[in-house]
């Protein structure tokens, strides 16, 4: 079952939030957060947060970040320390103690600060298609960061048709879309997208806290379990982010997915939630 919920941050930013409890749930699991990436919101994770938490067994917390979707979009420039404050929010809200923290791309990079500002809270990690951000990483392709930047830049982002279709195309394979079931379920996907709000000042925001993010010296405080893990096929964000991770945390695990791309959940849906469960199952409780 879920529920959707409201709360306020310190800062008076409205965030709406999520709870899904599956009907078997593994006694004393601590419950996963998810956090998604830059422009998007609760409802573009579909179906992953009653798969993953079926199959973890435990509750999945998710919501909207500042800036989109039901949430408040203050004005920027946002800050990931900011997003942080938002998401460990969420979990007061929902009366968690301690939670398990995916993160996917810009959620990544709020997962890695959520770990570090309340280790305590933070059970294990899980890190997709991200970066440490810093001199060290690589970065997208320019292609893709000034496609964002003239995204951000439409007073209605939903309604620049080009912009949309060109960001969702990066975030899935060609392998999938040169295929005509994968332009078919693009026609879907894109949909499904479009029922999530997007505003200027929102997209805008994020930007900046993708932009300002570097955890590079501080990943070596964290000792918790985690998992690093993206796509090979990934258009955003390169492998060489994510191998970088892996070696910077103690003791992480990194695994990638072939012929997925930035949204590699989507593309080997059934597998990756059953490995992920797997981790959390055995590592996080």
């Amino acid at each position: 079952m879920a529920r959707v919920q409201r709360l306020c941050t310190a800062v008076d930013v409205h965030i709406e939030w999520h709870r899904f409890t599956p009907k078997v749930l593994k006694p004393g699991a601590a419950p996963l957060l998810l956090i998604h990436g830059f422009g998007c919101g609760a409802a573009d994770w579909g179906g992953w947060p009653k798969l993953l938490g079926a199959r973890s067994k435990r509750e999945v917390l998710y919501f909207d970040n500042r800036g989109i979707g039901a949430s408040a979009a203050p004005t920027g420039p946002y800050t990931v320390h900011q997003m942080v404050a938002d998401a460990h929010a969420v979990t007061r809200a929902a009366g968690a103690r301690r939670v398990s923290v995916m993160g996917i791309s810009l959620g990544g990079m709020v997962a890695q600060q959520f770990a570090l500002t309340y280790p305590q809270s933070t059970a294990a990690l899980i890190l997709g298609c991200t970066t440490h951000g810093g001199r060290a990483a690589s970065p997208p392709p320019r292609s893709f960061l000034d496609l964002c930047r003239t995204w951000a830049a439409e007073v209605e982002p939903n309604m620049a048709d080009a912009s949309v279709e060109d960001f969702m195309r990066y975030m899935l394979p060609p392998t999938l879309l040169g295929t005509p079931v994968g332009e078919r379920l693009f026609g879907q996907f894109k949909i499904a997208f479009l029922r999530t709000c997007r505003r200027q000042q929102g997209l805008q925001g994020q930007l900046a806290a993708m932009g300002r993010f570097d955890s590079t010296e501080n990943l070596g405080m964290l000792t918790l379990p985690t998992l690093v893990t993206c796509g090979d096929c990934d258009k955003v964000m390169p492998l060489a982010n994510s191998e970088s991770l892996a070696r910077l945390i103690p003791g992480a695990r990194l695994r990638t997915w072939e012929e997925a791309g930035h949204f590699f959940w989507a593309h080997h849906t059934v597998e990756v939630a059953d490995e992920l469960a797997q981790f959390l199952l055995d590592n996080c409780d």
